[in-house]
């Protein structure tokens, strides 16, 4: 009987999408590097029906990828998002994935609309066996342009022929 090893590390990519290829690669799309989404104030959202009151972005999709080193065996996983307000957001079962030695194991937690009721930071909380991995990235108010920084709209003449 073999020993069965949590992982030790886990590696997290935020991105917007993540689709797998038939090669077996997979393919992230909208990565961002420095774990901060900047995203525009939508005042319009706060009058949809059906979106909670005060709802300030919804991002259309969200994607976390986990990378898990240092695993041997089967175990159950399962990732859970916070807000910022500390109120866990979705909890997403993911199976039992297996882990081999000097493999990293590949999780992507994707999704559709993520709501986002209040700009700060989020936190990812990965839970393979009894050992738990976090992550924390944020969602952030985009600078609103002022009039003078937008470049105005220039006519240019015509170039005549000689």
């Amino acid at each position: 009987m073999t020993k069965m090893v949590l992982p030790t590390r886990v590696k997290f990519l935020l991105c917007d999408d993540v689709r797998a290829e038939s090669s077996g690669k997979l393919t992230l799309i909208g990565l961002y590097p420095d774990d901060k989404i900047l995203v525009q104030q939508n005042p319009a959202l706060t009058n949809q029906p059906g979106w909670p009151a005060g709802m300030v972005a919804v991002l259309n999709q969200l994607a976390i990828v986990c990378v898990a080193f240092g695993g041997d065996g089967t175990f159950p996983a399962s990732a859970t998002i916070t807000g910022p307000s500390g109120v866990p957001l979705s909890t997403m079962p993911l199976g039992t994935p297996i882990f081999q030695p000097n493999t990293p194991a590949t999780m992507a937690l994707q999704g559709g609309l993520f709501p986002v009721a209040q700009y700060g930071q989020f936190k990812c909380t990965l839970t393979i066996g009894k050992s738990s991995f976090h992550y924390t990235f944020d969602v952030i108010a985009a600078p609103v342009p002022s009039p003078a920084a937008v470049p105005k709209a220039t006519k240019k003449k015509p170039k005549r022929k000689p």
